[in-house]
């Protein structure tokens, strides 16, 4: 099975998990060629497979030389019938604005530029880690070329924009990253036949994502290393962990902290660092590479997470995978991964306070550090794999192919 995978500014730095699931899909025999709205900004092109992934990516804007053109009078020269199907699907979208509305055509000439690029890759489905405007201009291509079509939704439905009965009820088959985001797009979108929305984390690659050496967590006598890992942006809570590290400190817990990725976030971060004075305690890394990832979780004693607004967190499940014990905020499906005093420690969002009593409980707790370290391993590695999620994209796929070939035979 050849399938072409769109995901919109692709490869970014959080575009890690995309990646591992294309190799694991790549394992099981499926031909992956990655096609993208536009090319990342140069400051998140962050890992060794960067570069490479560039180069073979597919990009839809700026358009090659031609190809605009030809897609819009492919559209053009369609006649009633295509005229008809794309009005419809305009139509159909009876939540958009008036700038959306507008910008519907520039979508419908994308998706006719996507379903030529299937065509002539030969590409069996499309795959489209994106519920918003990459979503629509796979659902243009099926609207106007039948390009099977399938989607996974990363957050909640309403943060994706208009259109999402037409983008879900068009498309072959659907997956979330959680069960909680499953239920609110079935509460919440019309349409949607529940047997055709699947639920698969992603996850991690637990073979690399292993620790060389035992844990030993944090000692009397030894600055405690505390790692997060995301985004900076402000609803990532890095300012929360900040405040946090700064209540500790202050209480005479000697605590450092390191903050990998970048953002539009960081002259705010780097202010309140300087306004608390930690600059010697709090590093922002920037965007890093996962081996970098790898390696500063293996180096830290705990990992802390203070997000607002998280999905479920691939980021954690890469701290439990390497036996880290995990402090996150019970936001989103967050729960679904960590269970409070199991595998992890749970905290509200917005309360530096009680992040850092969390944090100090660890450091004094050398047995449940121990026990969060070896369970938080463990739950990772039964069920968020990235091999798991992708055998059962892949069964989905195949499925959807198989239908799609009994229907064109009848």
């Amino acid at each position: 099975m050849k399938v072409g995978y769109l995901i919109p500014e692709f490869p970014g730095q959080t575009h890690i998990f995309f990646w591992r699931e294309m190799e694991a899909l790549r394992a099981l025999g499926v031909e992956i060629e990655t096609i993208s709205t536009r090319r990342p900004a140069p400051g998140v092109v962050c890992h060794d497979w960067s570069q490479a992934a560039i180069e073979s990516t597919h990009y839809l804007f700026p358009p090659r030389p031609g190809r605009l053109a030809r897609s819009a009078a492919s559209i053009l020269g369609g006649g009633p019938a295509t005229w008809s199907r794309c009005l419809a699907a305009f139509g159909s979208i009876d939540d958009a604005s008036a700038g959306m509305r507008a910008r519907m055509a520039a979508l419908a000439v994308m998706g006719r530029q996507l379903a030529d690029v299937a065509s002539e890759r030969g590409w069996d489905h499309v795959h489209v880690h994106s519920c918003g405007d990459s979503a629509l201009i796979a659902t243009f291509a099926n609207v106007l070329a039948d390009v099977p079509y399938s989607l996974t939704l990363h957050g909640p439905v309403q943060h994706y924009g208009p259109g999402q009965a037409l983008k879900w009820t068009r498309a072959k088959f659907g997956v979330t990253v959680t069960n909680r985001l499953r239920n609110e797009l079935l509460a919440t979108v019309e349409g949607i036949e529940e047997d055709r929305v699947i639920v698969a984390s992603m996850g991690v690659d637990t073979e690399l994502f292993r620790r060389s050496d035992a844990y030993r967590g944090p000692e009397a006598g030894r600055r405690t290393m505390v790692v997060t890992c995301g985004r900076l942006h402000e609803h990532k809570g890095h300012q929360d962990l900040v405040a946090a590290v700064d209540l500790l400190v202050r209480h005479g817990v000697d605590v450092g902290l390191k903050v990998l990725g970048e953002g539009p976030a960081r002259p705010i971060l780097e202010a309140e660092i300087g306004r608390r004075g930690l600059e010697g305690r709090v590093e922002l890394l920037g965007a890093v590479a996962e081996q970098v990832v790898r390696e500063e979780l293996e180096h830290a004693d705990l990992f802390a997470l203070a997000s607002h607004d998280e999905a479920i967190g691939v980021a954690t499940m890469e701290a439990m995978a390497m036996g880290l014990p995990v402090i996150v905020t019970d936001v989103g499906g967050v729960d679904e991964l960590v269970s409070h005093e199991e595998n992890g420690l749970l905290v509200p969002a917005h309360k530096p306070q009680e992040m850092s009593d969390a944090i100090r409980r660890l450091i004094e707790d050398a047995e449940l550090c121990a026990s969060i370290s070896t369970r938080g391993r463990e739950t990772v590695a039964a069920r968020f794999d990235c091999r798991l999620s992708a055998a059962l994209l892949r069964a989905r796929m195949m499925d959807s192919g198989r239908a799609g070939e009994m229907s064109r035979a009848a």
